[in-house]
């Protein structure tokens, strides 16, 4: 049996310089998760991160990244590697971007 969980992360301007980040969500029990990011403008300058945690020093480790350089939407799936998940979208260019955000997590049991 598979069950989804669906979060809407973030449906947001990120200001110059700024970052949205999302909480953390339990995922311990995930095959996997499922990130779409959407936007409307290309920007090398903006870089998107899934990170899986806590590690042993309490921080969070990317285990994908990337930047909407290519392509203003992004669809991956991300198998688990920690007890939680969290999504960081970081604006390094000079004008605002909009962001919307959404994860799913994807539970399989037996």
């Amino acid at each position: 049996m598979v069950t989804i969980d669906y979060i809407q992360l973030f449906d947001d301007t990120i200001a110059p310089g700024g970052h949205v980040q999302s909480t953390t969500f339990p995922c311990a029990t995930a095959r996997a998760v499922q990130v779409t990011l959407a936007t409307g403008p290309l920007s090398r300058d903006v870089e998107w991160r899934v990170l899986f945690g806590p590690l042993p020093n309490g921080g969070f480790g990317a285990a994908r990244s990337g930047t909407f350089e290519q392509f203003n939407h992004l669809g991956i799936e991300v198998p688990v590697f920690g007890p939680q998940v969290m999504v960081i979208v970081e604006n390094r260019g000079a004008a605002p971007f909009p962001m919307v955000g959404m994860l799913r997590i994807v539970h399989e049991f037996e």
